[in-house]
């Protein structure tokens, strides 16, 4: 039901039927029938960049599965294959999303808005034909931006950093577990890569993460459920989606 609500504007009706205790809390983003927690206070996005890639994209997918984490994978155009539709089609059954991260590794800022508009229309329609839905959140390769960028492309632009540069497969397993702990923090989104160490870190700290508390989701999970209504008229990237 949560992916099911994750996108537009729904009514939904709501019946509490009597509790052993008589008491029952409801809480803006979720319910908490009896007084127990629905997790929905302490919220991470988790996103990954660069895929999808048959091997490591399924590694990632293996520990999110593992742990009922959700996550955002913004796709590259070049990517987008027969060959990949298949990991595509598998991160939507886990109910992860799939991101535009434009069709190559260009500096889009750089752009005229007709380049911008192929650039993104072609990532769109290729996201389609492998799953049969369009991204509805967009994150600039390499973060960067133009005014240009935010008047021509139609989605709310997503940013975050995990302070490493983890595309960098010399970057070792301590440091992205090191990473990720110090990225903890409610509301957040956090930015890795889609590259095999990173599952191996997700591995490590994803049951972490949950001990504490957070659940792990998607971009769009964490706005929908904290009530944010992001558009691409911000003229801004957005880091968190805090209470």
């Amino acid at each position: 039901l949560e992916q099911e609500l994750a996108y537009g504007t729904h009514t939904v009706e709501m019946i509490f039927r009597n509790t052993s205790d008589g008491k029952v809390n409801v809480r803006l983003g979720g319910a908490a029938v009896a007084g127990e927690d629905n997790h929905m206070d302490k919220l991470i996005a988790l996103t990954i960049d660069d895929g999808p890639r048959t091997d490591t994209s399924n590694a990632i997918l293996d520990v999110l599965e593992k742990y009922g984490a959700h996550a955002t994978f913004f796709c590259v155009g070049d990517n987008i294959k027969t060959s990949t539709y298949p990991v595509m089609q598998r991160m939507l059954e886990l109910n992860c999303e799939i991101g535009n991260h434009g069709n190559g590794w260009n500096v889009m800022s750089g752009m005229t808005p007709e380049q911008l508009t192929a650039d993104y229309n072609a990532v769109q329609d290729k996201v389609y034909a492998a799953v049969g839905v369009y991204p509805k959140v967009f994150r600039a390769p390499g973060l960067n931006v133009s005014q240009t960028m935010y008047d021509t492309i139609p989605l709310p632009f997503m940013g975050g950093n995990l302070g490493i540069p983890d595309w960098d497969e010399s970057v070792g397993l301590e440091d992205r577990i090191n990473a990720l702990r110090n990225n903890i923090e409610d509301g957040r989104i956090v930015l890795i890569h889609d590259v095999a160490l990173n599952a191996e870190a997700l591995e490590i700290v994803l049951p972490e993460i949950i001990d504490q508390g957070f659940k792990v989701v998607t971009v769009t999970e964490l706005y929908t459920l904290r009530g944010y209504n992001p558009s691409s008229d911000s003229n801004m990237q957005y880091t968190e989606f805090s209470k």
